[in-house]
């Protein structure tokens, strides 16, 4: 019966994280007092012609601050009208370091894959993780082609052979 329920929440994951395949998290931008959508979208745009992605106002379905208000800013969310735009932006976030611009582009990921992918990051046989298109992906230190994580049951192909399903937040979900 547990099985079954773990499988049930993995299965709904799969679509959760299917309904966020055109979402990204921004944080890092600095929030104005009383911003509006019109201002996130300028400097989101601003922010995509930075990494040398164009996009248009139309390209942006949505854009909004999420959480409560902090001193450093609330982390952003947009969701783009076209796939690949987001993966456009995805591929060249990396040269937001290089531009020592402290903006972080990160895909949406459900709260379950979160807690996966910080997990696998501080397995000692991963040497790197990164996401595509909401799964996982973890090169260890052995070498070789990355390996692809999308649900606890695949953790066994980074060394985590009985994950912590406390750290993973389903200990409801599992009789001890």
């Amino acid at each position: 019966m547990q099985r079954i329920s773990l499988l049930n929440t993995f299965e709904n994951d799969k679509l959760e994280q299917y309904s966020r395949r055109e979402n990204l998290r921004i944080s890092g931008l600095e929030e104005e007092d009383d911003e509006t959508e019109e201002v996130l979208k300028a400097k989101i745009i601003e922010l995509a012609q930075d990494i040398g992605v164009k996009i248009k106002w139309n390209d942006i379905s949505l854009a909004h601050r999420m959480g409560r208000n902090r001193e450093e800013g609330r982390p952003g969310i947009v969701r783009l009208c076209h796939r690949k735009k987001n993966n456009e932006i995805v591929i060249n976030k990396k040269k937001l370091k290089e531009k020592n611009r402290k903006v972080y582009v990160n895909e949406d990921l459900t709260s379950l894959r979160a807690r996966m992918i910080s997990v696998v990051k501080e397995h000692e046989t991963v040497k790197n993780v990164t996401t595509r298109d909401g799964s996982i992906l973890a090169w260890l230190n052995s070498g070789g082609r990355p390996v692809v994580v999308n649900n606890p049951f695949d953790l066994h192909k980074v060394g985590i052979d009985s994950p912590d399903w406390r750290k993973l937040n389903l200990d409801h979900l599992i009789k001890w």
